[in-house]
């Protein structure tokens, strides 16, 4: 997914009549989960930081996947994903730590403005999956991206992958398991970095005390036996 695409497609789902999409989506854009390891969140998954009622921080512990690799890990949440994640949480005041951080919901339009209200809302069960399919349906036509929701997270490894500063063995903790396909593919890009590093620490070598190597071979003395036996075979014969 290209920065424009993407772009489009977060308008389009701050737009959208269901109010999970947003964080919903970010949570496998910039954090890289799964929808069913979103969907199986529980609030005591997540840990929060907030200044007034605005979240902060926050980290999320992955309950349940698909995966060997992918359950119990750790991924610390950007910014962007706080800030769309903070008013979500807030629609539920009576929610404890058992409860899902994406409940079951419905949605209804109400008024002139054609808001979006939340009702039947059950909070020890997970939001289904026709919830975010449909409303990730519609924000995709809205914005005009071709994309899979599982695109998001292949968005998302792939900008790890991409920056050579950032391991394979980082990109496996955040993300469990991954494609070595996908990985594969930006292996160049990995090279590339390794050889920089190692221009660099020779450049640093350049431009410091520069030692000159020897123009010519080194001459060795002959040792004290050696010279003995010269001095006992005389000369050499031509």
């Amino acid at each position: 997914m290209t920065t424009e695409e993407e772009r489009r497609l977060l308008k389009a789902a701050i737009e959208s009549r269901s109010p999970a999409l947003y964080p919903f989506l970010l949570l496998s854009l910039d954090a890289g989960l799964r929808p069913s390891e979103t969907r199986s969140l529980l609030r005591s998954n997540l840990n929060t930081r907030w200044e007034g009622d605005r979240l902060v921080e926050a980290e999320v512990l992955v309950r349940n996947s698909k995966t060997d690799g992918g359950a119990g890990r750790l991924v610390p949440l950007t910014k962007r994903a706080c800030a769309g994640l903070g008013p979500w949480l807030e629609r539920f005041g009576s929610a404890s730590s058992s409860t899902f951080l994406f409940p079951f919901h419905r949605v209804a339009i109400a008024g002139n403005r054609r808001r979006s209200l939340i009702y039947d809302v059950r909070l020890e069960r997970p939001m289904s999956m026709s919830s975010y399919k449909h409303a990730f349906k519609t924000a995709r036509k809205k914005a005009g991206v071709e994309c899979r929701f599982y695109d998001a997270r292949h968005t998302f490894i792939t900008r790890l992958a991409e920056n050579p500063a950032v391991s394979e063995e980082t990109i496996r903790q955040l993300a469990g398991r991954v494609n070595p396909k996908m990985l594969g593919r930006y292996a160049h890009t990995r090279v590339a970095a390794r050889r920089a590093a190692i221009a660099a620490l020779e450049q640093g070598s350049l431009n410091s005390e520069r030692i000159d190597p020897p123009q010519n071979p080194p001459q060795f003395l002959p040792s004290a036996r050696e010279q003995s036996e010269g001095s006992v075979g005389g000369r050499d014969e031509p």
